[in-house]
């Protein structure tokens, strides 16, 4: 007995050290999963809060699928401001309930995951984009895990954390991956799915001894606060811009979400360096930008890595944030892309005036001199009508007529 006790004194010991090296305390009496699959912890209250619970659709055939949940935003609603902490029940095949450090193990060979989600047509469709989780430490008593078919199992309950800071959206808790082939299709399973939203009221107000233990900031560097918003547009963008080539809403979504028609990158995955506010040269008007290093596809097929500028503004009757543009500097700046551009106003040996100060405009535009771009783009357009070029429309994307919108001048 005195061995026995002895045991579950240093399992105990080692959990607490494990958790307080994670930044996490888990209060006394934090409730504990009586059932299988993952549940969502407020540490505030004690209590495990259910996750939704939803079962995949395939669409398309075995050969060329598509996988979606149901629904275009999950039942289970998890405030961005917190940085999440989920709980589930282990077990093994043996029957018994494994230690921390056998979790550990198991971890590091088995990732568990979450995908991210992309809401389009029919609900949330899979993307292969997934996050890893950490695991923090482990709480509770040793307890029988009552499965669906079987005898029950001993288990111990596990607490995990995403790696990163969750952006507003939809994602699932998956083993492989919600599109990976299990046999002659997918595996359509009941998964746990939640969406991160901005401003999500939280099941009960943190008190202050545990204020550490679920704060979490943006994945990025910012600099200064990021109006959430712009952020939550950026991010639905880019999330819809991943699966435009195969999703046609998705492309409408792109559309919807910018100021001008974009062409859709095929980006395989993507890591934020950097967002933050900038100021631009009409008072009371703000710019977002996001740095962005992307692998992608070119031409030949071949995956490359692109680093990307995306800058987003808002627009002043209504308040929704879009994207003016994202692309690839090619190692260039938008300061420097704008004196070239200004250089060039009076050359005419490759086009009109118009067209020179047209692309000034864009590039003052890109470069948050939004009152000066709106000057330059009138210019272009007095030049224009004054002596018409043939390509004036073919090459009128729209995105210049949003500087009214944006300035409101």
């Amino acid at each position: 007995m005195q061995g026995q006790c002895l045991i579950a004194a240093l399992l105990a010991f080692s959990s607490a050290v494990f958790a307080q090296s994670s930044g996490v305390t888990i209060p006394p009496g934090m409730e504990t999963p009586t059932e299988p699959g993952w549940f969502r912890m407020d540490l505030a209250s004690g209590k495990l809060i259910p996750l939704e619970k939803i079962k995949p659709v395939m669409e398309g055939s075995r050969y060329s699928y598509r996988v979606y949940l149901p629904g275009l935003e999950s039942t289970a609603v998890v405030p961005y401001e917190q940085k999440p902490l989920f709980a589930i029940r282990m077990t093994t095949l043996s029957g018994k309930a494994p230690t921390l450090e056998e979790e550990q193990k198991s971890v590091a060979k088995y990732p568990r995951l979450i995908e991210r989600l992309q809401p389009a047509k029919n609900g949330r469709y899979a993307t292969k984009e997934y996050l890893r989780l950490e695991l923090i430490t482990t709480y509770g008593d040793v307890a029988d895990l009552h499965p669906a078919r079987g005898p029950a199992r001993a288990s111990r309950t596990f607490v995990f954390a995403p790696q990163t800071a969750l952006t507003p959206g939809d994602y699932a808790f998956t083993a492989v991956g919600l599109l990976t082939p299990v046999g002659s299709g997918p595996s359509l399973s009941e998964v746990h799915a939640f969406t991160v939203r901005v401003g999500a009221p939280a099941l009960a107000q943190r008190s202050a001894p545990m204020a550490n233990a679920a704060a979490v900031s943006s994945a990025a560097v910012v600099s200064g606060a990021v109006d959430a918003d712009a952020k939550a547009s950026a991010d639905k963008f880019i999330g819809a811009m991943k699966i435009a080539s195969e999703v046609p809403e998705a492309q409408q979504a792109v559309r919807q979400l910018s100021w001008a028609a974009i062409r859709p990158m095929q980006v395989l995955g993507e890591t934020t360096l950097y967002e933050g506010m900038f100021d631009t040269d009409v008072d009371g008007i703000k710019g977002y930008k996001r740095l962005i290093d992307a692998r992608t596809r070119n031409q030949a097929g071949a995956e490359v890595a692109v680093r990307y500028v995306l800058v987003a503004y808002k627009e002043r009757g209504s308040g929704a944030w879009k994207v003016f543009d994202i692309r690839d500097l090619n190692g260039s700046s938008s300061d420097h892309e704008v004196e070239a551009a200004a250089a060039d106003l009076e050359n005419t040996k490759y086009g009109k005036k118009q067209l020179n100060y047209r692309r000034y405009a864009y590039w003052l535009a890109f470069d948050g001199k939004v009152g000066k771009a709106k000057q330059a783009y009138d210019k272009a357009n007095e030049l224009n009508k004054a002596d018409p070029d043939q390509n004036w429309e073919k090459f009128e994307t729209g995105r210049f007529q949003a500087l009214q919108a944006i300035t409101g001048q």
